[in-house]
């Protein structure tokens, strides 16, 4: 079951993710230019902002498992109405459906996971949850760009509409797990508010969350085009973009249960947060052998700190019952931090996306304000 409900996620990241690889001869193809066409990532993650809330509302009156699956359906339909796009703009409004149905999808599975694992098995559990991004965008960046080379668009996002169908049906017909609602299960007087997340240590927490995703997707959606600029394939570009997300795979569960063993947290989360506030504008910045070593640091150091961000996130929160309210909240952060990193980065790039060095500051400058909130905020 729990492998089903992940596949779920991999596949909302891997069509999230099915863009920036081939984002300059996609936008060749529907006459927009770079920063135009930058659009297709941040309209796709500016539905996270507005819409997580309203999502874990949703989850708390239908339950997680219905809301799965009927993410994933709404997932086809956004990616079939991309297919047909007879422009640019339908194309972007169908990007949009796309990232509605990936922010129910992500704070429907947490829930999934929260409700289903043991307490003492947490971090373990997450840890297995949270290769979701990291498989489906590496997936992604190395698929997209060879089958968009060989088939097209089209055929492109029909193979990709496919998949999210064979995960609406799986989740469906073999997670056996029951449907749980609690919309209705608390008493007025005992009833969450989302007042009870305005503390210190959930709000700087959501600040790490936040920035945390506007790296990683910085990393994703914009270096594979700076190494296409510089001479690299753009199967490779895509490759060497995503090693940290699929190195992470391994290292993002291992971080997991090492964090159950010594019943600690925070000591590993603000080490991993640091090495990659530090690794990620060197991405920008360098070629060679010295990318790759970086980029093989980022996954088993940096990115591995995915297993730990919801486990870190749940010591926060002022008690259990906020769990549904405080996801909906968590997944607004993942949403503007995603659009923050795909919507600042092509006017710190400019509009030939030749401002490298300048965009490594600014991200290593986001990147330390984002370990200083981590090293503040208190939790085991």
């Amino acid at each position: 079951m729990a492998l089903i409900v992940v596949s779920a996620g991999i596949l909302s990241s891997l069509i999230e993710c099915k863009v920036p690889s081939i984002l300059a001869p996609l936008s060749a193809q529907f006459g927009m230019d770079a920063t135009t066409g930058s659009l297709m990532m941040s309209v796709f993650t500016f539905m996270g902002i507005f819409f997580s809330i309203p999502a874990s509302k949703v989850i708390e009156r239908f339950g997680a498992k219905r809301v799965l699956v009927d993410s994933a359906v709404l997932m086809v339909a956004g990616s079939l109405m991309g297919t047909f796009s007879p422009n640019a703009v339908v194309l972007v409004i169908s990007r949009a459906v796309e990232g509605l149905a990936l922010v129910s999808t992500t704070i429907a599975g947490a829930t999934f996971i929260q409700n289903s694992a043991p307490p003492d098995r947490m971090g373990t559990a997450i840890g297995i949850w949270s290769v979701w991004f990291a498989l489906g965008s590496f997936a992604a960046g190395v698929i997209s760009p060879l089958l968009y080379e060989q088939l097209g668009f089209q055929a492109l996002w029909l193979i990709y509409a496919a998949l999210a169908a064979l995960a609406a049906l799986a989740i469906r017909f073999f997670v056996k797990a029951p449907n749980i609602i609690i919309a209705n299960n608390h008493n007025s007087t005992n009833r969450p508010r989302y007042r009870e997340l305005l503390t210190r240590d959930v709000i700087l927490f959501l600040v790490v969350f936040a920035v945390y995703n506007l790296l990683t997707l910085a990393i994703v959606s914009y270096l594979p085009t700076i190494l296409q600029m510089q001479g690299y394939e753009p199967a490779l570009s895509g490759l060497v973009s995503t090693l940290p997300m699929l190195i992470s795979i391994v290292s993002a569960p291992l971080l997991g249960i090492l964090s159950d063993r010594l019943g600690r947290v925070k000591p590993l989360m603000s080490a991993t947060f640091l090495i990659l506030a530090l690794s990620t504008p060197v991405m920008f910045i360098c070629t060679g052998w010295q990318l790759w070593a970086v980029a093989i640091i980022c996954g088993i150091l940096g990115a591995s700190g995915a297993s730990l961000l919801m486990v870190a996130y749940l010591l926060v929160l002022p008690r259990p019952e906020l769990v549904p309210l405080g996801l909906g909240a968590f997944a607004t952060m993942q949403g503007l931090g995603q659009f923050l990193g795909s919507f600042i980065m092509p006017f710190i790039l400019g509009p030939e996306f030749a401002n490298w060095y300048l965009a490594a500051f600014v991200l290593l400058f986001i990147g330390l304000g984002g370990f200083l909130a981590s090293m503040l905020c208190r939790y085991k």
